[in-house]
């Protein structure tokens, strides 16, 4: 392929690649969206003015021999509160199979929102927010103050925010999910029902004492609000797998609470991921997880959707004079791939849908669109550039519809 001769050249040529529309079944491709990558209240109160984690992918640096770091963005450091910016991204994901921004949506009790600028001012201010859909991954998690992490967090963690919620803050934010977001014609719908992920499906239960009568009741709540406004019949819950794996009677639990599929954030909740340090074999990891697709489809009630991810090195996020070794997150093993490797990750994926897909409705997640803190991301960078993108064009092909 002709090298291009500016960033711009280097966005032209991979909007403005002829490619071959997959033909018969279609594909969502879901990427989850970490929206740090602009100025917050949060952030500054916590870092100083004007700090965003650019500031982290910035300083970071090798950590062992061969280690390639820092990872340099293709783009520059752009603020995703701009719609300008957005709609760059936006066109990207679009012409190379990418349908869905999954964003990973902050809400804390107390607080209200956070890191929430990229989704508000900068996806749906983007002209062209009809290209692709967009869906909430609740990030409900607590937030840790990790920005960098000393090597010793894990025993002295300091802890921001919490992740659960009391039913006043979760009705909160069910009004505010269902009527600014559900409602809008380019929110991301499951037949019909509008999608909406837990990262936490134990820190929700947690939230309401761990009674499950008192959790459906909230997720009921969120179902009549959805028909009550007339958005939809119904709403599309998912589950994050990050707990469940090591969660007694999972399954029986999901189906109490009506959720409709299950997936992953990301390859290095999988336990079985790493079998060395600090770098773990591509293809090793890539074999583990597409064994576990096939045990979760097997195992859980619901419908499982597959993840793939293309690299894991959250070394970025490390307090860079600490020694680095294998203490535990974000202090770990790490994995990455070529071009080559994502793509046949992407093909064994390909494989497993086909293979277990509903004949209406087949998706895939990934990690992630651009979580460049841990070294997790779809954007082009000054060493791959686009191939990321078009590895999933080329298996996929360009979404042609909306769901």
């Amino acid at each position: 392929m002709r090298l291009a001769n500016s960033v711009g050249e280097f966005l032209l040529l991979a909007v403005c690649t002829v490619v071959t529309v997959t033909s018969g079944r279609q594909y969502d491709i879901g990427a989850y969206y970490y929206s740090a990558w602009h100025i917050d209240e949060l952030s500054e109160q916590l870092h100083g003015a004007n700090w965003t984690e650019w500031q982290l992918v910035k300083a970071a640096k090798p950590r062992w021999q061969g280690h390639q770091m820092p990872k340099v963005p293709l783009w520059g450091y752009e603020m995703d509160d701009d719609p300008k910016v957005f709609e760059k991204k936006i066109e990207a994901a679009a012409t190379n199979g990418v349908n869905v921004f999954i964003f990973d949506w902050y809400w804390h009790q107390g607080r209200g929102p956070y890191l929430s600028r990229g989704l508000e001012e900068g996806f749906l201010k983007a002209n062209n927010n009809d290209k692709v859909k967009f869906a909430l991954m609740w990030a409900n998690q607590p937030l840790l103050d990790i920005m960098p992490a000393k090597r010793a967090f894990r025993g002295r963690t300091v802890q921001v925010l919490n992740g659960t919620t009391d039913m006043a803050t979760f009705k909160q934010v069910a009004d505010k999910i269902v009527t600014s977001y559900f409602k809008h014609p380019s929110y991301y719908r499951v037949r019909g029902c509008p999608y909406l992920s837990f990262y936490q499906v134990i820190t929700l239960l947690d939230s309401f004492g761990n009674d499950v009568v008192q959790t459906q009741t909230a997720l009921d709540y969120l179902v009549n609000k959805t028909k009550a406004e007339g958005v939809a019949e119904c709403v599309h819950l998912n589950g994050i797998d990050t707990f469940m794996r090591r969660t007694p009677k999972a399954s029986e639990l999901l189906k109490q609470l009506n959720f409709s599929s299950l997936t992953s954030y990301t390859w290095f909740h999988n336990s079985k991921t790493f079998n060395s340090f600090p770098v773990t074999a591509y293809e090793h990891a890539t074999a583990v997880n597409a064994a576990y697709w096939k045990t979760a489809n097997q195992t859980y009630p619901i419908k499982y959707i597959p993840n793939a991810s293309a690299s894991w090195d959250p070394s970025p996020r490390t307090c860079p004079t600490d020694v680095f070794d294998n203490s535990g997150y974000p202090f770990g093993p790490t994995f990455s791939s070529t071009p080559d490797q994502w793509k046949a990750a992407l093909q064994q994926v390909k494989t497993f849908m086909d293979d277990t897909c509903d004949p209406d409705w087949c998706m895939l997640t990934i990690n992630a669109w651009n979580e460049w803190s841990e070294s997790a991301y779809l954007e082009p960078d000054t060493v791959d550039q686009f191939a990321r993108l078009n590895a999933i064009r080329d298996t996929f092909g360009v979404h042609t519809g909306n769901t």
